[in-house]
């Protein structure tokens, strides 16, 4: 890995950035075939791993953790991708960890479906759309 450049446009990778997976847009993947172009596709695809297979909001958090302190070695434009999941998720996952949203399993990463105490079906990237009334 030392030989990989720090950074590269996230997008044009395999693993960096928000719904992009192993080169293609789609939900977290731990089915990697795209080859890592730098640094910080390799944590990110990493991160990507982790959540594929989380079942509940610590094991998220703890990715989301390790994503940023895997990034505090790189260049500048790699540690601030690198700081993005730490503090992005942080308050919409508090939101509904406080409305009693429950993940359904391990498969969460796969789908990205979760489900709130009501039975009702939730999407972590739109959260907007599946907030309960109160």
């Amino acid at each position: 890995m030392d030989e990989l450049p720090d950074f590269h446009m996230p997008y044009f990778d395999c693993n960096t950035g928000p719904n992009w997976s192993d080169g293609k847009w789609q939900s977290s993947t731990s089915k990697r075939k795209c080859k890592p172009i730098s640094k910080l596709d390799v944590f990110s695809g990493e991160h990507d791993t982790a959540y594929a297979t989380c079942g509940d909001y610590d094991c998220l958090t703890g990715a989301d953790d390790q994503y940023y302190h895997s990034t505090r070695n790189l260049n500048f434009a790699a540690r601030a991708i690198g700081v993005l999941p730490k503090y992005g998720n942080a308050i919409p996952r508090a939101i509904m960890k406080r409305l009693g949203y429950k993940f359904k399993g391990a498969e969460y990463g796969e789908n990205m479906s979760i489900i709130n105490t009501q039975g009702n079906p939730g999407n972590l990237r739109g959260i907007g759309n599946h907030i309960p009334s109160i």
